[in-house]
């Protein structure tokens, strides 16, 4: 696929248990790598929550028409 070079060290420390850094927030960010961050954020989930994950959807509607 269109795997992203730059996410490799970030993956690297995800499973290392190590922190992110800015620049690898930027990464994440600035990547068109969609895929490969949702796997790095499943990985962080795994390991914090197994089996247990929850999303959340905010809808503001105006009613105003305006």
């Amino acid at each position: 696929g269109n795997f992203d070079p730059r996410l490799e060290p970030i993956r690297d420390k995800v499973l290392a248990g190590q922190r992110l850094s800015l620049d690898d927030g930027a990464v994440l960010y600035d990547t068109p790598d969609i895929w490969g961050v949702l796997d790095l954020a499943k990985l962080v989930r795994d390991r914090m929550h197994p089996g247990v994950a929850y999303y959340n959807i905010n809808r503001h509607l105006n009613y105003s028409n305006v």
